[in-house]
């Protein structure tokens, strides 16, 4: 039951931080890092999606690095180049899923103001 109501109240979370995107693909393509490819599999492979997240856009130089704080981009680094770290979080999917909220509270942030 313990289980149950965690997942509940993490689904909650998520609807409660949705932000509401254009559902058109054409003017909001979806990212193919995160939704892959024909691969089936794909989509459950949370470390791959997260290091080419990490990759693309907040390691530094990386292609569209994205204006973050100093002390969350060495944590990022640290925990990607420590692959000890990032596989302890293998098994956790919502671990993952919270993973880049302080780059998307960030980003959010700076469009907001």
């Amino acid at each position: 039951a313990q289980n149950k109501d965690s997942t509940v109240q993490f689904k909650s979370e998520v609807l409660e931080r949705a932000i509401i995107l254009p559902s058109d693909e054409k003017h909001c393509p979806k990212s193919f890092i995160v939704y892959g490819d024909e691969d089936p599999n794909y989509i459950s492979n949370y470390k791959s999606m997260a290091e080419r997240l990490y990759k693309r856009y907040i390691r530094v130089g990386g292609v569209w690095e994205i204006n973050i704080d100093y002390h969350n981009r060495n944590r990022y680094r640290d925990l990607f180049f420590n692959n000890n770290k990032l596989l302890g979080m293998v098994d956790n999917k919502q671990e993952f899923y919270r993973l880049f909220d302080p780059c998307i509270n960030q980003m959010v942030a700076l469009i907001s103001s």
